[in-house]
């Protein structure tokens, strides 16, 4: 971060005032980053979430299977 006074003072701002600016940015900069094991855990809880989400999907799928074979066994023995 030594060169970050330079890049506002090429700007034409004052270097104090671009050296000012630099620990809230730094700041900002640094709760934004994700660290490799906050995208880790982060992927874990979405691939429980999709798995879930694919069981469910298959419970349905499989309930509603179920009620058109049973509608057509009734249309059937009418």
């Amino acid at each position: 971060m030594l060169g970050y006074p330079k890049q506002p003072r090429d700007a034409g701002v004052a270097q104090e005032q671009g050296r000012g600016t630099r620990p809230g940015h730094e700041q900002l900069t640094m709760a934004e980053l994700a660290t490799r094991y906050d995208l880790d855990v982060l992927r874990r809880k979405l691939r429980a979430k999709i798995d879930t989400l694919s069981l469910r999907l298959m419970v349905c799928m499989g309930i509603m299977l179920a009620a058109g074979v049973a509608a057509l066994a009734a249309i059937i023995k009418l």
